[in-house]
């Protein structure tokens, strides 16, 4: 879905953050947390090596 792209990962990040903005359904932060999580079982490193919330 995103594979390497960071600019695309990081669009999806902001909507994702709006959404919870507007309706504080915590399962948006879920969402995020999932996303980040399968792109670490993918060995994206791209990515998990710039997202602060992957240490």
């Amino acid at each position: 879905m995103i594979g390497k792209n960071v600019k695309l990962y990081d669009m999806v990040l902001q909507f994702l953050r709006t959404l919870f903005l507007r309706t504080r359904n915590v399962h948006y932060c879920t969402l995020r947390a999932e996303l980040l999580m399968s792109l670490h079982d993918l060995d994206i490193s791209e990515i998990c090596s710039v997202d602060p919330c992957h240490k």
